[in-house]
């Protein structure tokens, strides 16, 4: 099996497969072979949940896969592709990124027809995994919008800890989560 190689700011090397089977899932590292199937899956309610300013476009989902691969690139950034086993669907996208406090920071979505089938939580725990083997960290942060409720409930029952409530700039109001590594 191919592994990437990424150093870190701080000299620790991630490795980092191309594939992570899971029994129902399987993460695909980022591609940009994949942006069409990207914006397929990005359906309304996905945007709403994740706070897409306007529709997605092609266009403007091309630039975000391209500045997440850019990120990707310079190793700020872990990011996969949720892929379904049974049909080989990509319905998601899962990523931890590094944030000024050097801890990670957990990105995800996944399309409403896949919600409450355990998938997001096996993409949860195989890139949790990966996370804390490849870094000396001990916890990663989220942030779930106030009304995404059904997301909440999802981290929580995952042994996510609820932090707080706050006020982004946008004026939108986010539950502050956190995962720590001792709960894996």
């Amino acid at each position: 099996m191919q592994v990437n190689k990424l150093k870190t700011n701080n000299n620790n090397i991630y490795f980092l497969p191309p594939e992570i089977p899971g029994k129902i899932i399987t993460l695909k590292l980022i591609s940009l072979d994949y942006t069409q199937e990207y914006f397929c899956m990005l359906s309304k309610t996905v945007q709403n949940m994740i706070n897409v300013s306007s529709p997605a476009t092609l266009e403007n989902t091309k630039k975000f896969l391209q500045k997440r691969y850019n990120l990707y690139l310079k190793n700020k950034i872990i990011f996969y592709f949720i892929f379904d086993n049974k049909n080989n669907n990509l319905i998601g996208k899962i990523e931890i990124r590094n944030n000024k406090n050097k801890k990670g920071h957990l990105g995800s979505w996944i399309n409403e027809n896949y919600w409450g089938s355990g998938r997001y939580k096996e993409a949860l725990n195989l890139i949790s995994k990966l996370y804390f083997f490849n870094t000396k960290t001990q916890f990663y942060t989220a942030q779930i919008h106030e009304e995404n409720l059904r997301s909440l409930h999802a981290h929580l029952k995952y042994k996510f800890k609820l932090l707080k409530k706050f006020t982004l700039r946008d004026g939108r109001r986010y539950y502050n989560l956190v995962f720590y590594k001792k709960d894996l």
